[in-house]
């Protein structure tokens, strides 16, 4: 069967080809910087630097896109917080990157223009021109309307004239492959090629070591073309200075997959196979799934086309049981497996599989919005009908691409859908319509493999393997002289292992003496060490003692608080109204106390309270008091976070005194609510997030004026533990307290 172009190929044409080649950082290397840095402007690099890892790994994962944005919120509420309105607008420039990414066009714009515009009030017209670029590109993938085209093209000319004017020369001439992009992307392929020969001349003149992307480019215009010749000469060069920049790049693996599709269409299964195995043994982590399915399905092709049918089908099964569930595994994998079932004439089962590519394919691209990709989605299936004699289904696929313009279809693909639709036409009875097609198609294949291209793709191909089989002779030549060295290298140990043992002999003889006059010496210090131990049990013992009296205290502490709240309890039934809820607050605030120094006295370490103990006993006490059990909800989220009596009392009674507002005044009107109680560490920083779904507090009320008594004891609580505290009505209540720990217990746990 007929090998033709399927539809990931269409990520070539917009690889992201600004990709930097350099060896990224390991996300526990970033996050150890992230915890290690102080919460300054190198904190905020370093979220910023661990949001960018995961916005740009491999594949496009929901996780990874939410761990990047909490970095970025991260850094830009660090830049709040520290006044840094430069480093906030930085934050957000990468927050409009992961809403490029997930395609979220309206919110990346919005930041777009705010960020942009700040730049340029501030005059830094590198940055400014960094965000107008990084915008332009991003846009530039997937947008094919020719009024965004436009606007895209006038971001990038902005962005060229501010990186000139600050001397940025290597991103002043980077920036016309963007152009070049679009102005392709247009059909202008004569000036898009004319911009990318001056890249590669500008690039060579002041030694840019990124070669590789304008011949990327230039490989996908003569694919456009229809000129094979060029197409495999320019990805030839894309590949080889990959390798002279940087061997490890993985857009290499892109450059690997183009030459495997290339291949495929010149019906050379062995050179397609020899390029889709060089991504597949990397792995899906390294290449990502888009990539690795995409050499999957080559390699698939492959095969076939070599009648390998038994070692396609198990190799198509082994990828099938260790396939992710993503929508390129889904798309690719079950077209490959189609495509195997139509090599051995099983249709139905062939339907079944290119119906289900279609599925995920349709789950991103419902409305067809990208036409480059729907076109090879809609070729492939309407191929495979054909083949099954199912002419009407073949038609109803391949009309709807039809006529769409050489931009989206290049002549190559324009050839093979009118020599199917000739199949079509002629099936149906559509004689005139069929001549039509075969002539059409007839004149453009007639253009694509003149005798003049086929000689000069054999001369490139020719080039190519005397370059490889060189460069494998250097590599045995190299291998053979490490041998050599292995060699030297044992006959070295050799000698040393004889010198070693003469060595040992010498030194067990002085060893034996030592020994002697060592067992004189721990006779002594036997003697030492009994003297040492006595001491330390006397020591060990007054210890406890001393514990066992703090305990004591503790004790008599709270059963002396609680006869204060018996107290006040009977004092409660002869009081009403204000006094009675005046003396009630009061018990809480001493019960709060009391419980402090109950947990002190249990615990076998008196030096620090376990706070998620404590609330696990603290709360149901507050919903028993107040009678809201099936009326208020409570949610608690308390780590384990060992706290100083002095921070935890303070702690305690905040909490009590926002949990006691929330009930008695967050909820009027309602008969359900809400109250979630939240503390947590990050690195030195200890937060505190109390919040409910009320009415929501009056931020006046919350002003340092305010005479509000309970928010005046959180206030003064928090200034004890110097603490940060903000409000926040937001669909309720929220309060924020951000302290760090007790150095004093730091030291004591230390030990």
């Amino acid at each position: 069967m007929y090998k033709y172009i399927t539809i990931c190929f269409l990520f070539l044409a917009f690889l992201k080809s600004n990709a930097q080649d350099q060896t990224a950082a390991t996300y526990e290397e970033l996050l150890r910087k992230v915890k290690t840095t102080k919460p300054d402007t190198a904190r905020i690099i370093s979220l910023l630097d661990l949001g960018n890892y995961f916005l740009l790994k491999p594949n496009e994962y929901q996780n990874d896109l939410d761990s990047a944005f909490k970095y970025f919120e991260m850094a830009n509420l660090l830049g709040q917080r520290l006044g840094l309105p430069d480093w906030e607008n930085r934050s957000k420039a990468s927050m409009m990157g992961y809403y490029l990414e997930k395609k979220e066009y309206q919110k990346s714009t919005e930041i777009f223009k705010a960020v942009t515009e700040y730049f340029r009030k501030n005059g830094e017209k590198y940055r400014e021109a960094v965000t107008l670029e990084t915008y332009a590109r991003q846009m530039g993938f997937d947008r094919t309307r020719p009024d965004i085209l436009i606007e895209i093209i006038g971001y990038h000319e902005r962005a060229r004239k501010l990186f000139f004017e600050t001397n940025q020369l290597e991103s002043a001439i980077d920036i016309l492959r963007g152009i070049a992009d679009i102005h392709m992307q247009q059909g202008k392929l004569d000036q898009a090629e004319q911009e990318l020969f001056k890249v590669v001349a500008e690039f060579k003149k002041f030694k840019i070591d990124k070669l590789q992307y304008p011949y990327d480019m230039l490989a996908e215009v003569n694919y456009r073309r229809g000129d094979q010749p060029k197409e495999l000469m320019y990805r030839l060069l894309s590949l080889k200075y990959t390798a002279v920049t940087n061997s490890q790049a993985t857009d290499k693996y892109w450059r690997y997959v183009s030459l495997a599709h290339l291949y495929l269409q010149l019906n050379q299964s062995e050179r397609a196979l020899y390029f889709a195995n060089k991504t597949l043994t990397e792995g899906k982590v390294k290449t990502g799934d888009m990539v690795y399915y995409c050499s999957l399905l080559y390699a698939v092709d492959a095969l076939l086309a070599q009648r390998k049918f038994k070692y396609a089908y198990t190799f198509l099964k082994d990828h099938q049981l260790k396939a992710k569930n993503s929508l390129e595994a889904g798309i690719y994998l079950n077209q490959a497996m189609g495509n195997y079932y139509t090599a051995v004439k099983k249709y139905g089962t062939a339907e079944d599989y290119f119906l289900k590519s279609l599925y995920y394919y349709e789950l991103d691209d419902k409305a067809h919005v990208n036409r480059h990709l729907y076109a090879q989605e809609a070729y492939t299936i309407g191929h495979f009908y054909i083949l099954a004699k199912r002419f009407k289904n073949a038609g109803y696929y391949l009309k709807q691409i039809e006529f769409y313009p050489s931009q989206i279809l290049p002549p190559i693909q324009q050839a093979k859908i009118n020599f199917e639709l000739f199949q079509v036409d002629s099936a149906l009875g559509n004689y005139v319509s069929a001549i039509k097609h075969f002539q059409l198609h007839k004149k453009i294949n007639d253009s694509l493999f003149t005798a003049t291209k086929v000689r000069q793709l054999d001369e490139l191909q020719v080039k190519y393997e005397s370059s490889r089989k060189a460069h494998e002779i250097k590599s045995l030549y190299s291998q053979s002289q490490v041998q050599q060295l292995k060699l030297q290298k044992v006959n070295k140990e050799r000698d040393l292992i004889l010198l070693g043992l003469l060595m040992f002999a010498i030194t067990s003889a002085l060893a034996y003496k030592g020994y002697r006059d060592k067992q004189n010496s721990n006779q002594i210090i036997l003697k030492s060490n009994e003297l040492i131990l006595n001491k330390n049990a006397q020591l060990q013992h007054l210890l406890t003692e001393k514990e066992w009296l703090l305990k004591e205290v503790h004790h008599r502490v709270k059963n002396n608080l609680h006869m204060v709240i018996c107290l006040l309890e009977s004092q409660a039934a002869y009081l009403e109204n204000d006094a009675l809820k005046a003396l009630e607050l009061s018990q809480h605030r001493i019960y709060t106390i009391s419980l402090i120094h109950q947990k002190l006295y249990q615990s076998e370490d008196i030096k620090s309270v376990d706070m998620s103990s404590y609330l696990a006993e603290f709360i149901p006490y507050l919903i028993d008091c107040f009678q809201t059990k099936g009326k208020i909800h409570f949610d608690l989220d308390i780590e384990p976070i060992q706290l100083s009596p002095t921070q935890a009392l303070p702690v305690a009674l905040i909490i009590n005194e926002a949990v006691t507002n929330s009930i008695k005044y967050a909820f009027q009107g309602k008969s359900k609510g809400n109250i979630s109680i939240a503390l947590s560490q990050f690195d030195n920083d200890i937060i505190l997030e109390l919040a409910d779904n009320g009415v929501g507090i009056n931020l006046e009320s919350a002003h340092p004026s305010a005479n509000s008594l309970g928010l005046k004891l959180i206030k003064g609580l928090s200034e004890d533990i110097n603490a940060q505290i903000s409000f926040n009505n937001s669909n309720g209540t929220l309060i924020t307290v951000v302290f760090q720990r007790d150095t004093l217990l730091e030291n004591a746990m230390a030990i």
